[in-house]
């Protein structure tokens, strides 16, 4: 007899005691659905609302889609701002660098035109740079659309950034990849001497699935490693 019945000899009236039996079957069942509750047993199909509730104990991101706690964000931003020069070792924010291009080279990857060719030689100052940074974008646009994984934006990444590599060097600048402090080759930064200063820049940002962002964002310190890029 299971351990919940065990008082069962002891009801004499046996309506009672079918009463009492309806009650703890269903008590029983409660309790095993409550074990379950917070469960997912499959894909949602509808977004998720949590009411204004918190969502905890939520592990690190493995994927591009996976949800973020405020810790790794944080840790995630902290680290990238280290990286480009723009906090110090105790986490406050630190004054810009000496060479910073005060947002030259963007203006120039703003103002680009069509492609990455603005005259050979030119004058290497950063607003050139940024001409050549964005024009060259401007010129494969193949390479900065959409794709299926990540691996393939990976691929498009350092095929471009050796071609805008190419670009500036045949318009005179002197330009190579940039080495990050960890000593990996960046998919994403290159490195260019613009109004007789080396300056790094983040050129690349955003996920495989939208069309990529081309910037020239500056980094600190930089790092020349020679590369002769990708000629047209």
């Amino acid at each position: 007899m299971p351990l919940q019945y065990a008082f069962w000899s002891q009801i004499r009236d046996r309506p009672t005691r079918d009463a009492f039996k309806i009650a703890l079957d269903r008590i029983a069942a409660l309790e095993a659905q409550v074990l379950a509750i917070g469960t997912l047993t499959a894909p949602l199909t509808t977004n998720l609302d949590a009411a204004s509730h918190r969502l905890t104990s939520l592990a690190n991101p493995t994927a591009d889609q996976d949800a973020v706690t405020l810790r790794y964000l944080k840790t995630f931003v902290e680290n990238r701002l280290t990286a480009a020069g723009l906090l110090d070792a105790t986490g406050t924010a630190a004054a810009a660098p000496a060479t910073s291009d005060n947002g030259v080279t963007q203006q120039g990857v703003t103002d680009a035109g069509p492609d990455g060719h603005i005259g050979s030689p030119t004058s290497p100052t950063a607003y050139n740079a940024g001409l050549i940074i964005g024009g060259t974008a401007h010129e494969f646009p193949a390479l900065v659309a959409p794709v299926s994984d990540q691996a393939t934006r990976d691929l498009n990444m350092v095929e471009l950034l050796r071609r805008m590599i190419y670009h500036l060097q045949a318009a005179g600048f002197s330009a190579g990849r940039q080495q990050n402090p960890s000593g990996a080759i960046s998919m994403d930064k290159l490195c260019v001497i613009e109004d007789g200063e080396l300056r790094a820049f983040d050129v690349f940002t955003g996920t495989f699935d939208v069309e990529m962002t081309v910037q020239a964002f500056f980094v600190n310190p930089p790092n020349l490693v020679a590369d002769s890029g990708t000629a047209d």
